[in-house]
């Protein structure tokens, strides 16, 4: 479990290389009014809705607050995690990060960009067999740059795979992970 958190907390982490200039009406701390009731997570600002599939464990918002206050300092970039859940069966799991971008001034940066900067942040690693292009998905009614990274082995898993997913909203990237060896029938629990 504590590899499956320190990995996806060093991937994400990458996200926050970059940054923008915005008025934003987005409140850091409100990011954290995601609500998770029934098995159902909702983020109502980023219009994002999970249901959390059978036997899967979600994080309480006490340590999601903690892994955001620690990553915010370690980045020096306001970073919040709004949620985390796993299948402790198989080390499947989703990561979903709100991460400001206020760093480097760039007006411009977008979701593409996002997905650009991972890919190459892979591209030579040993362990990595395939980068998949980037493509656009739509989830929720909402567009999604996406990126899908194939692994001959991740997190003891053979063929193991690591998608992302990121959307600008305001001054702020909304983005969410998916690791493991099932991730393309993790998405039909989005909405």
């Amino acid at each position: 479990m504590k590899k499956f958190i320190a990995i996806l907390t060093i991937l994400m982490t990458v996200l926050v290389l970059n940054g923008c200039e915005s008025d934003s009406t987005i409140d850091a701390e409100d990011l954290f009014n995601a609500s998770f009731v029934d098995g159902v997570f909702h983020d109502e600002i980023a219009e994002f809705t999970f249901h959390l599939p059978n036997g899967w464990r979600y994080f309480p918002e006490s340590e999601l607050r903690l892994i955001s206050q620690d990553m915010s300092e370690r980045s020096g970039e306001t970073m919040v995690y709004t949620m985390i859940a796993n299948d402790q069966t198989n080390d499947t799991g989703v990561v979903m990060i709100w991460e400001e971008m206020v760093g480097f001034g760039q007006r411009d940066w977008n979701a593409i960009n996002e997905i650009i900067m991972i890919a190459d942040m892979y591209h030579n690693r040993a362990d990595v067999r395939e980068i998949s292009s980037s493509s656009t998905v739509t989830i929720g009614g909402h567009e999604y740059e996406r990126i899908r990274i194939y692994f001959y082995e991740f997190q003891g898993l053979t063929d193991g795979t690591l998608t992302f997913f990121a959307r600008r909203i305001e001054n702020f990237m909304f983005s969410f992970s998916i690791s493991g060896s099932m991730d393309n029938n993790v998405l039909e629990y989005f909405e």
